[in-house]
């Protein structure tokens, strides 16, 4: 389960109101505001990793704090947006811990990754993915974990370390972090009711969790009846026509572009033309480190995305509200009074990598480089 945020409303009131100073205001940027689309000149103040208020103007002509920052960031007139949201991912594909992982991508603009370990828990079973939410851990990375739903994917034709079924299941929920049910891939089983399926579902829904899809190709009946089942999302879509087809089904699509496939010109034409986008989101699901070192992480789906014609408001919006409304935080993917302070400074919203990223109020990353000092300032 996700633990609930550390948050101390009476300081937070009391910073709002000018009683205390905040911790850190981020001057003189470019903020693109999530929830209207706007871009235009504003400050934040942040307090204990929250955001406590946003000033609009420039420093010199706009709104004054109350009380000044401990410390100021200048943005310098660069764009400030929230971090980015990974909807779906393995971090064993990309051949790191999720220690390393973390230090990997959080300067590209990634803050927070929601992932399956299904590689591991099907070589280890439980105590695999439990070593991956204490390796996350050691990063300032938020890493969320989904519970493999896939632990064999198919039992009759696999040979694994390990078998989950609703008992595993409802152990991992239980857990710190582990916030839903990853890829429910077994989409006959789904469609059908089968036992196995409709338990490990059952452990989801009684807990109110994320019940994330796997549907190649679905469509009529059969996408009725697995959207029926419980899942909400899916990430394996080949044609803009199935693209258009979940979203009108009511599923929250993740537009995907990994290393091992990628078809984002034509996922585009799914949705580029719908006057509502809040159900698309991104996901890299497997990249491998050298495309990580090479390309950058979600901002190289937010670069592709906007060179198929996806306004930049609507492509960062994807990555981040988007993101958030879809696994239900409700805190996280946009900046404005008590959202986590997790946000990025950039020259131009390209998909290029930020100048600086704040993890919680916390400078993390700075001209690409991971800081030594942010090791251990994630949640």
């Amino acid at each position: 389960m996700r633990k609930p945020s550390l948050k101390n409303v009476s300081r937070m009131r009391e910073a709002a109101m000018g009683k205390i100073p905040c911790d850190l205001s981020i001057e003189n940027s470019n903020f693109l505001n999530v929830f209207s689309g706007e871009i235009y000149r504003a400050a934040i103040d942040i307090l204990d990793g929250f955001v406590i208020r946003i000033r609009e103007g420039i420093s010199e002509a706009g709104e004054k704090p109350p009380l000044p920052s401990r410390e100021i960031y200048d943005a310098k007139g660069k764009y400030l947006v929230p971090g980015f949201i990974d909807t779906h991912m393995h971090v064993e594909s990309t051949m790191m811990v999720p220690e390393q992982f973390g230090r990997a991508v959080i300067p590209w603009g990634t803050t927070t990754v929601c992932t399956d370990p299904h590689e591991i828990g099907n070589v280890q079973g439980i105590e695999g993915v439990r070593f991956m939410l204490e390796s996350g851990r050691r990063s300032a990375l938020r890493h969320y974990v989904l519970a493999p739903s896939c632990v064999p994917a198919v039992e009759a034709l696999e040979s694994s370390g390990a078998v989950f079924s609703a008992g595993e299941i409802a152990e991992m929920l239980e857990m710190d972090d582990v916030i839903g049910i990853a890829e429910i891939m077994d989409f006959i089983g789904v469609i059908n009711g089968s036992q196995r399926m409709d338990s490990i579902i059952a452990e989801g829904s009684r807990r109110g969790v994320f019940l994330q899809g796997h549907i190649p190709s679905l469509s009529g009946a059969e996408l009725s009846a697995y959207r029926i089942g419980g899942p909400a999302s899916d990430h394996e879509m080949f044609s803009a026509e199935d693209v258009r087809n979940k979203i009108r089904a009511g599923f929250h699509v993740n537009i995907r572009s990994s290393s091992l496939t990628d078809q984002i010109t034509e996922l585009i034409k799914g949705f580029r033309d719908m006057p509502c986008k809040e159900m698309v989101s991104i996901c890299t699901d497997d990249v491998h480190a050298g495309d990580i070192l090479t390309k950058g992480h979600i901002n190289w789906v937010i670069k592709r995305m906007i060179e198929g014609g996806i306004s930049p408001v609507d492509a960062y919006r994807s990555a981040t509200i988007n993101a958030a409304r879809e696994f239900g935080f409700k805190d996280l993917g946009a900046l404005a009074p008590g959202y986590i302070a997790d946000c990025q400074i950039l020259e131009c919203l390209d998909g290029r990598r930020p100048e600086a990223v704040f993890a919680m109020g916390k400078l993390v990353a700075l001209n690409g480089e991971y800081l030594p000092e942010a090791i251990g300032s994630g949640p």
